[in-house]
């Protein structure tokens, strides 16, 4: 299973590009490249759900599902949650 959350990008006024997740509250990351924005983007929301397994916290509402990450046009935050984070919980 694929899952992604929308993230949302603003400029600060020393030029860096904030990436903000709404659905992940605290979910805040920067870069100084546009081009990095997806990955900083999946690498902070990977970190954030990695966090909540770990406390052992109910993992937040996804902003969508495929079951590949064929069926999600432009890939860029599809990730595995299986293969990302194992298949079980510790």
């Amino acid at each position: 299973m694929y899952v992604s959350y929308d993230y949302e990008v603003e400029r600060d006024e020393k030029g860096f590009f904030v990436v903000t997740v709404p659905s992940l509250d605290g979910c805040v990351t920067f870069t100084d490249s546009k081009d990095d924005v997806p990955q900083v983007a999946k690498e902070a929301i990977f970190c954030y759900i990695k966090a909540l397994m770990k406390n052992k916290e109910g993992l937040p509402p996804v902003d969508a599902i495929w079951p590949d990450a064929s069926d999600f046009p432009g890939a860029v935050l599809a990730w595995s949650a299986e293969e990302n984070l194992g298949k079980g919980r510790n």
